[in-house]
């Protein structure tokens, strides 16, 4: 199997299966990652005004991440 640590300092154990669904996981969340990016770039790309600079939110649309538990 796998092993790794997490936050807490406490390792966990997978297996094959375990391991390939978080690597399905990870791999879609990096995806959505890029494609919120690109929507960014493309957004920011067509603000035309200063004031839409300033109003722009940079910190909406990215992909949310499981709260700590």
């Amino acid at each position: 199997g796998f092993s790794g640590r997490m936050r807490d300092n406490v390792d966990v154990e997978l297996d094959a299966a375990a391991a390939t669904a978080l690597g399905a996981a990870v791999m879609a969340h990096v995806n959505a990652c890029h494609v919120g990016a690109r929507a960014h770039k493309a957004a920011i790309d067509a603000l035309t005004t200063i004031d839409e600079v300033v109003d722009y939110d940079l910190d909406a649309n990215w992909p949310t991440v499981a709260p700590d538990e």
